[in-house]
């Protein structure tokens, strides 16, 4: 059974809330990327992949959050800046695995 990956102890200000045209809430995660020309590169979740931070002894850490992404080879739409300016985007398929190794790296 392949075990899910999770992005930990992201700042709260790299998470943006926004709504869906259906009035859904969800979540635009930005991380860093070296494939991105500004640097950084953003996906989405639902709200419900978005989750406290917690220290091992279960206490809440403020201002972080943990991203749950799922299992590692599964693969999800990123935006990139395709400009230093931030003005122009293209998506890319990245893994799980390979964001959650990208955030960690940084």
């Amino acid at each position: 059974m392949a075990k899910n990956t999770f992005i930990n102890f992201i700042s709260e200000k790299m998470i943006h809330i926004n709504t869906s045209s259906t009035g859904k809430e969800f979540a635009n995660i930005s991380f860093p990327c070296p494939d991105s020309k500004n640097g950084y590169a953003s996906f989405s979740v639902s709200m419900g992949q978005v989750l406290n931070a917690t220290k091992k002894d279960g206490s809440i850490v403020n201002g972080f959050k943990s991203i749950l992404l799922g299992k590692a080879d599964g693969t999800r739409k990123v935006s990139i800046a395709t400009n230093k300016k931030g003005s122009n985007y293209k998506n890319i398929e990245l893994t799980n695995a390979a964001i959650a190794d990208m955030f960690n790296t940084a």
